[in-house]
């Protein structure tokens, strides 16, 4: 199993997506799936979310992903690295401890 992230370009507000994010994992039950996400620091009206895909093809999103992917935001298709954004992001979210 390989971890990779996908960018998905957001509009409106963080936190909102960040809460319909985890209710959609927690739903779901995904948690071996979408481990952790993060989001870009200082997110204003258009800003970067990078979920943490854990899945067996490296930049391919597994199916029971796909539409709420689209519906969420505009998933871009090229995978990153988590040394690749690091600068550009805030502390980790974790859609477990999240709902706590």
């Amino acid at each position: 199993m390989e971890r990779w992230y996908l960018p998905i370009l957001c509009h409106g507000r963080a936190h909102i997506k960040v809460e319909q994010l985890t209710r959609y994992v927690q739903q779901n039950q995904l948690f071996d799936l979408i481990p952790v996400a993060f989001v870009e620091r200082k997110p204003k009206g258009q800003f970067y979310l990078f979920i943490a895909i854990n899945s067996e093809i490296n930049s391919q999103v597994p199916d029971k992903l796909q539409s709420f992917l689209h519906q969420f935001g505009h998933p871009l298709s090229d995978a990153v690295k988590r040394e690749d954004i690091e600068r550009m992001v805030s502390g980790p979210i974790n859609p477990y401890d999240y709902a706590r």
